[in-house]
C-alpha cells in the first residue's frame, strides 16, 4: 500500500468521539453459554459501529450485543455486531480497546436514536 492509499480514511460512515468516562457500554457474548456482562467505555460511535473498551478480551469475529448508554441520551442503544478488530496487548496493558462493526439494532428506535445523537451538536467529529 503506498503512503498516499494509508493515508486515506475509507470508512463509509463518519466518526464521532466520545467522553469515555461518560459513555458507558455493557456488552454480551452472542450465542454463548457465557452470559456474563461486560462493562466498560466507548470512546467513538458512527452509524457502522462502536470502539470502546473493556477488562476482558473478546476475538475478532465473536458476535456481541451492546447497549451503549451516550451522554445526553435518555435511554441507551442496543445493537448486535461482530468484532473486527482488538489492540495488540503490548499496546494495550490495561482495559482493551475493541471495535465492532453493527450488523443490527434491537429496534428500529434504536437506531433511530443513534442516528438522531449522531446529528445532533452534542457529538464532535473524530479526527
Amino acid at each position: 500500500m503506498s503512503p498516499e492509499q494509508s493515508n486515506v480514511d475509507s470508512r463509509q460512515y463518519e466518526r464521532f468521539t466520545l467522553a469515555p468516562m461518560y459513555s458507558s457500554v455493557t456488552a454480551r457474548r452472542v450465542g454463548s453459554e457465557d452470559v456474563k456482562e461486560l462493562h466498560g467505555h466507548a470512546y467513538d460511535v458512527s452509524e457502522a459501529g462502536v470502539r470502546f473498551e473493556l477488562d476482558e478480551v473478546i476475538d475478532p469475529g465473536e458476535s456481541i450485543t451492546v447497549d451503549l448508554t451516550l451522554p445526553g441520551m435518555q435511554s441507551s442503544v442496543s445493537a448486535t455486531g461482530d468484532v473486527v478488530w482488538v489492540n495488540d496487548e503490548a499496546d494495550d496493558p490495561g482495559p482493551r480497546r475493541l471495535a465492532i462493526q453493527f450488523t443490527g439494532f434491537n429496534s428500529d428506535e434504536d437506531r433511530f436514536r443513534l442516528l438522531n445523537y449522531l446529528g445532533s451538536a452534542q457529538v464532535r467529529r473524530a479526527a
